[in-house]
């Protein structure tokens, strides 16, 4: 671990290009408005705006807004009010009311109150409840819908465990709009009696839920 650290602050150092200023260590601000920043470590930001940000480790945020690239790495937890451009996640992600243009995630993916104006893709599993997504891509287990208005939905094959079965689970009132595609062909859907899918279903088998 020690080393991904040192090697990942010698890339931030070594790309004289990018002007950023590096935190390392435990890093608690608060009202800051910088440009560009990146943090190694335990990091908490609050009421604060860059415009792009990289964090390897711990973070939790509150009232972040970052108009260009938050790139994180490691696990998000106990964090609300984040407004992003691009939003690149690796690692667990729990967070509430997030907005951002276009979402990128491996890992495991939580999110109350979620939009995101252009393109969804996350590998790993992914939980959102209430918000409006556009079209999604997904490779897992598991996506689960509740609440959340939605476009198309690509669900691709897991190429880590291609013999699973991959669910997609969608209740309260979710609406898809468009088509919802299972590339294995060999998917469920699972759909509470208020959820609708508007367009046609392909590769998966239709199970209704009791509310």
């Amino acid at each position: 671990m020690r080393f991904f650290l040192t090697v990942v602050l010698y890339c931030f150092l070594l790309d004289s290009s990018v002007e950023a200023k590096v935190y390392l260590g435990d890093t608690n601000i608060s009202s800051a408005n910088e440009q560009q920043a990146s943090f190694i470590g335990l990091t908490n930001l609050k009421n604060s705006s860059f415009h792009s940000i990289t964090v390897v480790g711990p973070l939790s945020f509150s009232n972040l807004k970052v108009a260009n690239m938050a790139e994180i790495i490691g696990k998000t937890e106990n964090s609300q009010n984040g407004k992003f451009g691009q939003l690149f996640i690796t690692g667990t992600f729990n967070a509430s009311n997030v907005q951002c243009d276009q979402l990128k995630a491996i890992g495991f993916i939580e999110i109350s109150n979620l939009h995101v104006r252009e393109n969804t893709d996350v590998s790993g599993y992914l939980l959102v409840h209430a918000g409006h997504l556009n079209d999604i891509e997904f490779m897992g287990r598991e996506i689960q819908l509740d609440n959340v208005e939605a476009n198309n939905i690509m669900i691709k094959s897991d190429i880590l465990e291609p013999e699973t079965q991959q669910a997609l689970i969608i209740t309260g009132s979710t609406v898809i709009k468009g088509n919802v595609t299972f590339n294995s062909g060999r998917g469920i859907i699972k759909q509470s009696s208020k959820a609708k899918i508007m367009g046609p279903t392909k590769g998966a088998a239709l199970q209704k839920l009791d509310q």
